[in-house]
């Protein structure tokens, strides 16, 4: 038959991670391998390929497909022998009747959820490997590391310098990793194991809302013990997305105020001007008091409340020095 199985050909492609950038340095520690191509096989995709529809007949390009060696011909195994119990084959996928007809499928394979399945055993266990496998390579993919190794590491010595010194020069090893080093050895004491180091515990015992994750509307539940790879992703979307909103949100009341000072400034203005055309006439300037404008005594002037005020500051403040 002409059936397409997992688990069939296969492309591994070790590929070793250049050294040029950051990210990729972490990597070379190690090679991971992954499965390429057309007929790679990953846990969530495995099964797409297998027919869907249960007992019935295995087919290509519309023609019934057996196998020659079960198929009840003259020249199969069985030939027209009549046998106590159906032929399985391909694992428990594809069968032969006990007494007639073209090769059928059983049972098809489904995913039912991440990490579970249903149909053949040899199936089942296949998936349940496969999915296992992939989260292997996740999690040391993200391997927790001490912090007390943050100070030799050369990546934490150049974010110190960026972030925490606010330099943006290119990092020198001869000159500023001394420094870093010195610094983060202070900010990352540790003397527990990793998984009880204070950053580490920070970040396990940080409250993740239940409502973003899963169907419940109330309650945290803390991101240590959220383990699930698709909760987790579905977490980081979340705050990925709302950061942006965020960051949106700011760049938009930041250009409103932009574009709001040149009319405070003016507003001001024409109300200075609106003062000072009362000139030197009390009753005239005490009759925009509405308009903020007050008459200066001493200067024997109609002027607006505020630019008074900032005159009267401008000349204690003179006085005193």
């Amino acid at each position: 038959h002409n059936e397409r199985l997992p688990g069939g050909e296969r492309g591994l492609n070790c590929n070793k991670r250049s050294e040029q950038t950051t990210h990729m340095r972490h990597q070379r520690r190690r090679a991971i391998c992954r499965n390429t191509g057309q007929n790679a096989l990953n846990a969530g995709t495995m099964f797409n390929k297998l027919t869907a529809a249960k007992d019935t007949a295995v087919t290509a390009a519309g023609t019934t497909t057996n196998c020659a060696l079960s198929h009840r011909t003259g020249t199969s195994i069985v030939k027209a022998e009549t046998l106590q119990e159906s032929l399985m084959m391909a694992g428990g996928y594809l069968y032969t009747d006990h007494s007639a007809g073209d090769t059928k499928v059983k049972e098809k394979p489904a995913i039912t959820s991440p990490g579970k399945a249903t149909g053949p055993a040899a199936y089942e266990e296949a998936y349940k490997a496969a999915y296992a496998s992939e989260n292997v390579q996740l999690s040391r993919s993200a391997e927790r590391r001490d912090p007390a190794q943050a100070p030799d590491d050369q990546d934490a010595q150049k974010a110190h310098k960026l972030y925490i010194k606010n330099d943006k020069s290119d990092f020198k090893e001869t000159s500023d990793a001394p420094p870093a080093k010195s610094s983060l050895t202070s900010l990352y004491k540790s003397t527990d194991a990793d998984q009880n180091s204070r950053t580490w515990k920070l970040i396990d015992e940080m409250p993740i809302p239940k409502s973003i994750f899963t169907t419940e509307k109330n309650g945290n539940q803390n991101l240590g013990s959220i383990t699930e790879i698709n909760d987790l992703l579905t977490i980081l979307e979340h705050y990925s997305i709302t950061n942006r909103v965020a960051a949106a949100e700011t760049i938009e009341t930041m250009r409103k105020a932009a574009e709001a000072a040149p009319k405070k400034t003016n507003s001001a203005e024409e109300k200075q001007k609106e003062c000072n055309a009362a000139g030197d006439d009390q009753t005239a300037c005490d009759n925009l008091k509405d308009k903020d404008c007050v008459f200066d005594t001493e200067a024997k002037k109609c002027e607006f409340k505020k630019v008074k005020a900032e005159l009267e500051k401008a000349k204690e403040n003179g006085g005193k020095d």
